[in-house]
Parts: C-alpha cells; sequence; structure tokens
C-alpha cells in the first residue's frame, strides 16, 4: 500500500520562527536551496484553491521520471485542512504533541531535545543507506557523512569514499551528486579523490543533460577554454533533459528513516537531503543575456539553449533563464507574453502550496510528501500538473501572482517611505 501524499506550503514571516525552533533555520534554508523559487507575501486566491490544487496535483499518471522508483503510486489524496489558523493566538499544535504555547515550544531546552532527536534519526537513516546494495542509496549515506558540519578533516573519508563510488559506479545520479558534494567539500583538497572526477566525465556519462554540460562550462570557464566553453552552451542547446539527477534522494531517504521516528524529525533528514538538488545554469546562459557577442551562430545557439531550458527545465529559475535568453535574443512580446504568464503561475501555484509552516502532523506530512514528488516530477512539471487539474484557467493564477508582486511593491515602498528613527 502507498503511503499517503501530502504537502506544505512555504511559511509567511510569521510562522518562520516556528520552522526556526524545528532546527535553527535549518530546514527552511533547504527548502529555499532545493527548491529554489519561493516567493514572500501571500496572493489573493482563496485558500480553498490553493488546497484543491495541492490534492489534484497528485493525480495518476505521473512523469516519466516518476517511473524510475519503483512502487510509488501517485494518487489523488483529500487532506484536512491545517488547523492553525482558528487556534488561539499562542497556541501552536505541535505533531505527536498536541497543543502547546509558541513560547513553551520554543524554549531552548526543547529545542535541544528536538536536535537531539532529529540527530538520532539522521544517524539511524544514514546507517540504513549505508547497509543497501545499491550505488545511489549508499551514496547518498556518503554525502550526507560527508557535508554534517563539524571539523572537516571528519567529513573527508566518506567524501572520497562518495568520490571512489562515482568512479566505479557509472551511474549519473551518483557521478551528479558525488560532484555536487566535492564542489563544496573538497574543491580545495589537493589530496582528495575528488580531484579525480571531472565534469566532462559527468557528461561523457549524461550526454543529453545540459545541467552536466553547464558544470563543464563552468570548469572550462575558470580556466578560459574559449573552445570548450562554446562546445558545452552548443551541447546544452541540442539537451533533452535538464536534470541534476537528484529527484529520487528524497524518496530514498524516507523509505531509510528508521521505523518510529516522528514525522517531525523525518522532515528535518529530509530537508537536509533537498538539498543536493542545487546545480544551477545561470552562469553558462549568461553569454547569452549579454548585449556582448551578438553574432548570427551566437543568437542561434543561445535560441536553442533558451528552448532547452523551457522545455525541459524542471526548475523555476531554468524558466526565468530561458524568458532572461528569449529577451536578449529578441524573440517577440506575443511570444514572451504567454511565457511570462505562466511562469509566474507556476512560481505562484508551487509557493502557495509551499507557505503553510504549521508543526501540525498533517502539514508535516504535505512537506515530506511534497519533497518526494515535486523531486520525482520536478517542481516545474508538478506545478504544471496542479494548474491543469485544479479547474481554473492559466490567467487565473497569472493574474494573482500579477496581484502579488503589485503589493509586495506597494509594501516595500511603504516601508522606504517611513522616516527612520534617530
Amino acid at each position: 500500500m502507498s503511503k499517503p501524499k501530502l504537502y506544505v506550503r512555504e511559511p509567511d514571516d510569521a510562522a518562520r520562527g516556528r520552522g526556526a525552533a524545528l532546527t535553527g533555520g535549518a530546514l527552511v534554508l533547504a527548502l529555499l536551496a532545493g527548491l529554489g523559487w519561493l516567493a514572500a507575501g501571500r496572493g489573493d486566491p482563496p485558500p480553498g484553491d490553493v488546497a484543491a490544487v495541492s490534492r489534484s496535483a497528485r493525480q495518476p499518471g505521473g512523469a516519466a521520471s516518476a517511473a524510475s522508483a519503483p512502487g510509488r503510486v501517485m494518487v489523488p489524496v483529500v487532506l484536512p485542512a491545517s488547523p492553525a489558523t482558528t487556534l488561539p493566538p499562542g497556541l501552536i499544535e505541535v505533531c505527536a504533541v498536541g497543543l502547546m504555547s509558541q513560547a513553551e515550544w520554543n524554549r531552548p531546552a526543547r529545542r535541544e531535545a528536538f536536535d537531539a532527536a532529529s540527530g538520532v534519526a539522521r544517524q539511524g537513516t544514514v546507517t540504513a543507506l549505508k547497509a543497501s546494495a545499491d550505488p545511489l542509496t549508499r551514496g547518498l549515506a556518503l554525502a550526507m557523512e560527508s557535508s554534517h558540519g563539524g571539523e572537516v578533516a571528519a567529513n573527508t573519508a566518506p567524501r572520497d569514499a562518495l568520490a571512489r563510488l562515482a568512479l566505479t559506479s557509472r551511474s549519473p545520479e551518483v557521478y551528479g551528486l558525488a560532484w555536487r558534494v566535492c564542489s563544496t567539500e573538497g574543491a580545495q583538497d589537493t589530496t582528495s579523490a575528488c580531484r579525480m572526477l571531472s565534469a566532462e566525465q559527468w557528461a561523457r556519462l549524461d550526454p543529453d543533460n545540459a545541467v552536466a554540460w553547464a558544470s563543464v562550462y563552468q570548469q572550462a570557464s575558470t580556466r578560459r577554454d574559449r573552445a570548450a566553453m562554446t562546445d558545452a552552451q552548443f551541447r546544452m542547446s541540442i539537451a533533452r533533459a535538464v536534470d541534476g539527477r537528484a529527484g529520487r534522494l528524497p524518496g530514498i531517504a524516507v523509505a531509510h528513516v528508521p521505523p518510529g521516528t516522528g514525522a517531525l524529525e523525518t522532515e528535518a533528514v529530509v530537508g537536509e537531503v533537498a538539498r543536493f538538488d542545487a546545480i544551477g545554469l545561470a552562469d553558462a546562459a549568461k553569454e547569452c543575456t549579454s548585449p556582448t557577442a551578438r553574432d548570427a551562430n551566437r543568437l542561434q545557439l543561445c535560441e536553442s539553449m533558451a528552448q532547452v531550458l523551457w522545455q525541459h527545465g524542471r526548475k523555476p529559475a531554468d524558466l526565468s533563464t530561458a524568458i532572461q535568453i528569449g529577451e536578449a535574443v529578441g524573440w517577440p512580446a506575443e511570444r514572451l507574453q504567454p511565457l511570462r504568464d505562466e511562469a509566474a503561475a507556476l512560481s505562484f501555484i508551487s509557493a502557495e502550496t509551499l507557505r503553510e509552516a504549521s508543526l501540525s502532523c498533517a502539514d508535516v506530512r504535505r512537506r515530506i510528501s511534497h519533497f518526494e514528488d515535486a523531486g520525482l516530477l520536478g517542481e516545474v512539471a508538478w506545478a504544471r500538473r496542479a494548474i491543469a487539474a485544479a479547474g481554473k484557467p492559466l490567467a487565473y493564477w497569472a493574474a494573482a501572482a500579477e496581484a502579488q508582486r503589485r503589493a509586495l511593491v506597494r509594501a516595500e515602498a511603504s516601508a522606504s517611505a517611513v522616516p527612520a528613527i534617530p
């Protein structure tokens, strides 16, 4: 039997304190890094519309990427609304605890107890992951051990083990994971096994993936190899995927959390794992948005890159980059405006779905399940499916996004108009 699938909304300012009480802000940061497109503020559609989108996004018949995770069946689930908005002021509902005052939940002793419980859950998850025969599952354990803070020396052995695993596994997923970890944790270590990894080898393992070629571009740019940079951009322009190959990681983590682990502790583990999908394409696309190098060949390459990013992008940042390139290469307004409207609608509906930071069991499970499902589908595909199934036209959500943008502009203008206190 498949587990219930649930969703979360990104926290507003008032709710961030509750999220910070969980993990000292780490969970919120993981959300921002993993998804990369959460907006502040609140839009106009009634809450019922947003709740309907959360449920309708889980209709059966997922994208091809979902097929790579056997045993997961996406089904629509109707969930009760979070009671957070009906609670008396100062009270919160905490999963597996019940109602308590926010002040009590924020007590240092309680936070320390939660951090300790999360640490136990994390270590149990790592132990279970390492026992697997699957290279990606073992690789995730090593990645978690490689980036857990503390002394750098303590993380060296698992980081190097991950690099060696990538060299022997021939898996684009494992190689991409090792490349991300080595780029952040071992880039300056001249004795590390990370030195044996290269973006070029990742691209050989995953030749149709623009993300791998974007890493090739970055390496070539560092050594100022113009020919290699141009070749990497060309390969990006004909790619058939824009995928960091980290989409299965949240689901793998959830499957290996020790039995009996609380939902809040599980969320802390999955939030950490989600940040491993954080490779962007902005550097490789920068030349295409520059007013320089406007020759015909460059324009054609850049236009093809924009089309790849729009058609295959998994993150809203991919769509934003596609639009920016389209503007730079001269796409007409009648082509650009529908793209802007769709990108705004997708960003809005995802942010609204991710807004609630309640600690109730229902909302915590929504967050966990969103990590899993958006990982498999890609955040863009998840949001497109949600809007298509919600029964509202795209223009409705685009208008709501524009209303939200204007409200934020007004709020910023009002804040800047307040005279400073001497």
